[in-house]
């Protein structure tokens, strides 16, 4: 797996997180799986980081997201 694929699946997971933590709030649960999701999307984002430092700018980010989701679909 490359690094964008990495950052981009981090992405999804930490952003996935985001309802499930409202919605474990909303409903006055423990938010297991929002903190499972901030903690794998956030391991795969700073794995892929760390590994390309300077690369993952907000010009870029698109960039990845855009060339995994091509590269999917193709």
């Amino acid at each position: 797996m490359d690094y964008d694929t990495a950052f981009v699946i981090g992405l999804v997971g930490v952003v996935l997180g985001i309802p499930a933590f409202f919605s474990a709030y909303a409903e006055q649960r423990r938010p297991y799986l929002a903190l499972l999701l901030f903690v794998a999307g956030g391991g795969a984002m700073a794995y892929a980081v760390v590994n390309n430092p300077g690369l993952y700018t907000p010009d870029h980010i698109m960039d990845a997201i855009f060339g995994v989701v091509a590269r999917i679909v193709t």
